[in-house]
């Protein structure tokens, strides 16, 4: 899990839906912009897990791998969203397309 100076806070989380570029995966689409540091915010929808605690099992997974992979990142303010994918996504799995979509 990310600190929580790490994490988007509301505000910060619509200004980089308003002003990034977003791109899409099969299990993510990633909306990011340009920042003087690093900051991450998981949108899990009700849609993809209909339970709060299978929401956040996949909301800390990906926060996991997001702490791996801020070298990736740079100095970016991130928001992912999770696709109604298959939930049950393995870590590796989840890792693989987060540093496909960042790079």
């Amino acid at each position: 899990m990310l600190k929580k100076r790490e994490r988007l806070s509301r505000r910060e989380v619509e200004h980089v839906l308003n002003q990034g570029k977003r791109v899409r995966g099969t299990l993510f689409s990633i909306s990011s912009i340009p920042a003087q540091h690093m900051k991450c915010a998981v949108v899990v929808s009700k849609r993809v897990a209909k339970h709060a605690v299978l929401r956040n099992k996949i909301r800390r997974r990906v926060y996991a791998t997001l702490g791996v992979l801020q070298d990736i990142i740079g100095t970016r303010h991130i928001v992912v969203f999770c696709n109604p994918a298959p939930p049950q996504a393995h870590i590796s799995d989840i890792q693989k397309e987060l540093k496909q979509l960042l790079s």
